[in-house]
């Protein structure tokens, strides 16, 4: 029924897998049926003639990417580069060196011909590199195209006006190449939903992606998939086993998202499907964690829907049975599995005397943060996955003591409390978020190459010393500490700016909006 089944690694987003992990990767993808493997690679593979392209941020070498592509082809796995051709190369425009082919923010500038340049150098080496003759040139989110140096230069011109020019020379290396481009759709669809004719838009050798993660409602995926097969039949669908909203996976919700995108695509004969598995701000969610969804959506797409049957292979897969596996879920868990959120993150950085995220604590959670250790703790022993286990047991081990600390804090400085016994709470926590550090650190390791741990441990060394501080400034006198502790006779706002809303968990992904107001 389907041509392709695939699932695509981030190795962007801090987190660059090292090719034994790959590979081990590879080897479950065998097993569940999975003939297409896809590197997300922003700027993490070798151009010759340009050193700062990747430089210190655990780029693939040629030779690792040969070893790569090897290994796969000898599982009968399709290996498919991906890279960036337009928009999200934040970490590419950080050097000097690419200040001139840029338009504004992460995007390149259209029409220069230095631009073509680099393009032609990236095209060119994974022409070299992967044996697949099918390229993802990416070309998502340039939500400010031609908004820079462009419209300095050229005047406005209409977004679909200046991406129809790039995608043409794009494009045309691409054939030099011998290379057959696919690309993210979303630029494009104001005009694929307004039924435009696709030979406007795209060079014949050029197909269009329809990505989509977000609901749970078949007739969404529908409406999208009539839309894009009018637009162009050959289009691919991109699902997501979402493991990029914090430290735990969201299994539970990617395999909702999953069965109602699949039984689309089957009714509307859409013949490439792949996943992603992407690792946003920060990468903290181990790779293996998706486990659950990847195995669910295998059997669904292999025409299995009875849960029943579809968990019941998985043991012999894992050595951990399927709703064992699922605890994963738990501390982003809000007990039903419909929505999005990721508390464990946010509530972990949300700083205790500032107490951005203090009105979004739910009453009663720190007990069941201190349960849901327990029971991941009792997966951790598992050889091939329970190192997951055990850093995520650590992590609710803190949140037992962090997750209402803000709130516990400014009760006790409002009511006038000695501070000195709240303290010791605080070096406790201190304590448990060292554990957390080195059981994280370990799991990094374990996955990916060394380059990005970095981030992890400057936000978490940071939080420690954070909180060491808070816990001088409670030890001190009131008359000596007041400048510090004024902060907690702040009057607490709800951070959406929600009038009346009711207490609940959210969704919110960025450490540096969490921890500061003013990072």
């Amino acid at each position: 029924m389907f041509k392709r089944k695939g699932i695509m690694i981030d190795c962007s987003r801090n987190a660059v897998r090292t090719p034994e992990t790959v590979m081990r990767f590879a080897d479950m993808m065998k097993k569940l049926g999975y003939n297409t493997l896809m590197l997300y690679t922003e700027d993490t593979y070798e151009i010759e003639s340009e050193p700062y392209f990747g430089y210190l941020r655990g780029r693939y070498t040629k030779e690792e990417l040969k070893r790569i592509d090897d290994y796969c082809d000898s599982l009968g796995i399709e290996l498919i580069p991906c890279i960036q051709t337009l928009a999200h190369l934040n970490a590419t425009m950080s050097w000097g060196r690419f200040q001139r082919v840029r338009d504004t923010g992460d995007i390149l500038m259209v029409g220069l011909d230095e631009t073509y340049e680099l393009i032609d150098k990236m095209l060119k080496t994974v022409s070299e590199n992967f044996k697949s003759r099918t390229v993802h040139i990416g070309m998502d989110e340039a939500f400010m195209l031609g908004r820079g140096r462009y419209l300095n230069e050229n005047g406005y011109h209409d977004r679909a006006e200046i991406m129809r020019e790039h995608l043409k020379r794009v494009a045309e290396i691409a054939d030099k190449y011998g290379l057959k481009p696919i690309m993210w759709g979303d630029m494009f669809n104001p005009e694929i939903e307004s039924g435009k004719k696709r030979e406007d838009y795209l060079p014949a050798n050029v197909t269009p992606v329809y990505w989509d993660y977000y609901s749970l409602d078949k007739a969404h995926y529908d409406k999208k998939m009539a839309d894009y097969k009018a637009f162009a039949p050959d289009f691919w669908f991109a699902g997501g086993f979402w493991s990029w909203a914090g430290f735990a996976p969201h299994n539970y919700y990617a395999i909702g998202a999953t069965k109602a995108a699949v039984e689309s695509a089957k009714e509307y004969g859409t013949k490439n499907l792949f996943f992603t598995v992407w690792g946003d701000n920060g990468a903290e969610t181990p790779l293996f964690s998706i486990l659950p969804a990847m195995y669910y959506t295998s059997r669904l797409l292999d025409g299995e829907t009875d849960d029943d049957k579809i968990r019941a292979g998985f043991y012999d897969l894992t050595g951990i049975a399927f709703d064992d596996f699922m605890l994963l879920d738990l501390p982003d868990t809000n007990f039903a599995g419909e929505n999005i959120i990721d508390p464990e993150k946010y509530m972990l950085y949300n700083d205790p005397f500032m107490g951005k995220f203090d009105t979004t604590a739910v009453p009663g959670r720190s007990a069941v943060y201190a349960s849901m250790a327990e029971r991941l703790g009792k997966l951790s022993d598992n050889p091939d996955f329970g190192y997951m286990f055990s850093t995520l047991s650590a992590l609710c081990s803190v949140l037992e003591l962090k997750y209402d600390l803000g709130v516990r804090t400014k009760e006790a400085y409002t009511a006038g409390k000695d501070l000195k016994e709240l303290a010791g709470v605080y070096g406790e926590v201190i304590r448990r978020l060292r554990d957390f550090y080195e059981k994280l650190r370990a799991q990094w390791h374990r996955e990916n190459k060394t380059f990005g741990f970095e981030v992890q441990t400057a936000r978490i060394g940071g939080l420690i010393q954070r909180l060491t501080d808070c816990q001088n400034d409670m030890l001190m006198n009131r008359a000596y500490s007041s400048s510090s502790l004024s902060a907690l006779e702040t009057e607490l706002l709800d951070p959406f700016c929600r009038e009346g809303a009711p207490v609940s968990d959210v969704c919110f992904n960025s450490y540096s909006a969490t921890f500061s107001a003013v990072l």
